[in-house]
């Protein structure tokens, strides 16, 4: 699996291919600050995934596309992206298919912020206290990209299936 700056930086190229768009015209359309973007599309950084829902939000597509290669940019997209709260969903449900969780520890998890099970505790994925945080609604950490891939590795699947 590739490094999500690179899939992230070749969709970025794409994006502008598409668009028509320099990185400069990128940037006032997007209100990214074109140094951010250069660093993106230069692999310098991890982008922040509050900034990647923003940056697609204003161009109309999936924050997922950006972490697939060789995307079409055709995932449909009806409102603003809450790229946590897919992650949310979509990593308890692969915790619950390799049976790490069941479906009542989830609920509980979910709706009461209860301690999640000593056998998922003593995992490495990712700790409880960082899954809380991404949880919450306010004040909120945002996952780091870097933690997705790493997420993504641990599960045996592509980043983006994580945010779709």
């Amino acid at each position: 699996m590739d490094d999500s700056r690179k899939i992230i930086a070749d969709n970025i190229t794409r994006l502008q291919v598409i668009k028509v768009l320099s990185l400069k015209e990128l940037s006032q359309l997007t209100g990214i600050c074109l140094s951010t973007l250069k660093s993106w599309h230069q692999r310098k950084t991890y982008p922040r995934l509050k900034l990647l829902d923003s940056f697609c939000d204003k161009l109309g597509v999936h924050t997922s596309d950006l972490f697939e290669a060789n995307t079409s940019f055709i995932t449909p997209y009806f409102e603003y992206n809450s790229s946590h709260k897919i992650f949310m969903k979509n990593f308890l449900t692969l915790c619950n298919q390799r049976q790490l969780l069941n479906e009542a520890e989830i609920l509980d998890f979910l709706n009461n912020g209860n301690v999640l099970p000593a056998r998922f505790v003593d995992g490495d994925i990712i700790s409880i206290d960082a899954l809380k945080s991404y949880k919450r609604r306010k004040n909120g950490r945002q996952i780091p990209v870097q933690k997705l891939d790493y997420i993504a590795k641990c599960f045996g699947v592509e980043t983006f299936k994580l945010l779709r």
